[in-house]
């Protein structure tokens, strides 16, 4: 049944459609004045389209592009100044651990110097303590010398006194001056040292 008036309905389009002269003046004349208002149309919608829309969107991706290209100059700037801080950096870091370095070495040569200059006065003091001790021993021992000296004599004109030998006093001083002076010469320290 559909195809039946499927049928029917094309039977009746076709020879319709075939009556019409396509190709007459006045359906030239339609498609012609069509055309043309369908080229002012174009042409108009792409006039309003480029002057609406196209340059808004055109100057809005210039103003992107060149906000784009400021941001990276300013990123780019920014980026140099940071190389230069941290080369600054670097350098002052550099400077710092130089800085500290001397600081250590100074302080290291000031703790010798002061280290010698201790240890020298150090010595110095042991030195003089020294030499005053031995100065001190020189007089004990000198005082002792004399103190032995005078005694052996003492004790040698006692014994001279007791043999008889020893008749007045002026021999008396000769044998003191005599005994005296062999004391005082090295063969009579050697003496007194043996007689002791």
């Amino acid at each position: 049944m559909l195809t039946a008036q499927l049928g029917s309905t094309l039977s009746l389009v076709i020879p319709a459609f075939m009556a019409i002269e396509v190709f007459s003046k006045e359906n030239m004349a339609a498609f012609l004045v069509t055309a043309i208002a369908a080229v002012l149309n174009l042409l108009i919608s792409y006039l309003i389209i480029k002057h609406f829309i196209y340059k808004p969107l055109q100057k809005i991706a210039a103003e992107r592009k060149k906000d784009i290209a400021d941001k990276l100059e300013a990123a780019k700037v920014e980026q140099a100044e940071a190389e230069k801080l941290n080369a600054q950096v670097k350098a002052d870091m550099q400077a710092a651990k130089e800085n500290a370095a001397k600081i250590i070495l100074d302080a290291k040569q000031d703790a010798e110097n002061r280290k010698e200059m201790i240890i020298a006065t150090a010595k110095k003091e042991a030195d003089r303590y020294l030499a005053d001790k031995e100065a001190e021993q020189q007089r004990v021992w000198e005082k002792k010398e004399r103190e032995q000296r005078d005694q052996a004599i003492r004790l040698s004109m006692r014994v001279l006194q007791q043999l008889g030998r020893v008749k007045n006093e002026q021999d008396e001083q000769a044998l003191v001056s005599d005994v005296v002076s062999s004391l005082n010469t090295p063969s009579g320290e050697g003496k007194q040292s043996g007689e002791n």
